[in-house]
């Protein structure tokens, strides 16, 4: 008998759970041998890149840098970079671009289509490229009207490890950018002087009724927009800031792939843009068993309780519920078996994210 079937108390259930583990009906077990797990396909216009750094600052070279068949074209000042610019990527100990973000530089650098839509897989450098070509655009604009830029992201935590991989520039070059971060306020009156602003499309809003002009804004990047793409106040909100942006103003959009929701929006507001679309094989990690279980919520957690005080889970677990009301009372239930849990949400201070993220991270929290 299971260590799952042991600890649900319906005979239905238990029979039904014990039955389908010799079986295929109703749960479903997907095995992978070794050597298999690590098979992976290429292809011409493919390449592979290790995700074993998987942090927002990753997609901003780290991670990159370990890239591996990267075929290399041009260098950074083949670019067209300038070279305060490439001053600051030699700091970091970079001299090439990768696939992605020689193809991204590229495009961008031709000039050729009003907007842009860049679509590549997570921490490929498609970010980064991004940001380097408006830097580069910003160290060659003279004009006085602020802000020049504008990034918006979908959340806090990307805005913080995007504004400490940026916050290095004054180093190297003048350059001011500013992080629309929680705690973080401009006094009123204070006319804004941020050459890039970086923010969520609610702060933006709320930024532009009283701090910055958008029609001042000549470069606009929407970053992870397939995250925005799924809430129709999201989007709502992004529509709301476009059409408070000027003609001229060049839009950049960065997404893992475009869903009906997105193409719709690209439609109304990116007209004359091109697709920049880069195909690469990640590495992904397949588990060697993987166990679908039909159950009722109440089930579900005296199952989740039964194999945590047992021991059942190496190392650190988590759990993903569908809605914040299930999350809290899975961590009501755990509380009142004494186990430690924290628990992650968009309730929570972006300060109090950041901690339990850090702490899971080095192995202080096991749930």
């Amino acid at each position: 008998m299971s260590s799952w079937d042991q600890c649900c108390t319906s005979g239905k259930f238990n029979a039904k759970f014990a039955k389908t583990r010799k079986t295929v009906e109703p749960l479903r077990k997907i095995e992978r041998n070794p050597k298999e797990r690590e098979k992976t396909t290429s292809s011409e216009n493919e390449i592979l890149i290790s995700n074993s750094k998987a942090d927002k600052k990753g997609e901003d070279f780290a991670g990159v840098k370990d890239a591996t068949n990267v075929e290399i074209h041009l260098s950074f000042s083949e670019l067209g970079l300038n070279s305060c610019i490439l001053n600051w990527i030699e700091s970091l100990g970079f001299s090439s671009p990768n696939k992605v973000q020689n193809e991204v530089l590229y495009r961008l650098s031709e000039g050729e289509f009003r907007h842009n839509v860049i679509i590549a897989p997570e921490k490929s450098g498609k970010t980064s490229a991004t940001l380097l070509w408006v830097l580069n655009k910003l160290l060659c604009d003279k004009n006085k009207n602020y802000p020049k830029a504008l990034m918006i992201c979908p959340t806090y935590e990307i805005i913080d490890a995007t504004y400490r991989f940026l916050e290095q520039i004054p180093k190297y070059f003048e350059i001011k950018t500013y992080a629309a971060i929680r705690g973080k306020k401009i006094n009123k009156g204070e006319q804004a002087t941020a050459d890039l602003v970086i923010a969520t499309c609610d702060k933006v809003l709320e930024l532009s009724k009283s701090t910055f002009n958008l029609k001042n804004v000549r470069y606009l990047i929407f970053d992870d927009a397939h995250c925005m793409s799924g809430a129709e106040g999201h989007l709502k909100t992004l529509s709301h800031v476009c059409s408070l942006l000027s003609p001229k103003c060049h839009i950049i959009l960065c997404a893992l792939y475009c869903n009906n929701v997105l193409h719709d929006f690209i439609k109304k507001f990116l007209m004359q843009n091109q697709i920049i679309r880069i195909n690469i094989v990640m590495r992904k990690v397949i588990p060697e068993e993987m166990f679908i279980v039909y159950s009722n919520n109440e089930e579900r957690v005296k199952a989740l309780i039964y194999l945590e005080m047992n021991n059942s889970f190496k190392g650190q677990t988590v759990v993903f519920c569908k809605t914040k009301e299930e999350s809290n009372r899975l961590k009501n239930a755990l509380d009142n078996e004494n186990i430690p849990v924290e628990i992650l949400n968009g309730d929570l201070k972006r300060s109090k994210r950041t901690s339990i993220l850090q702490q899971f991270k080095q192995n202080e929290i096991k749930f």
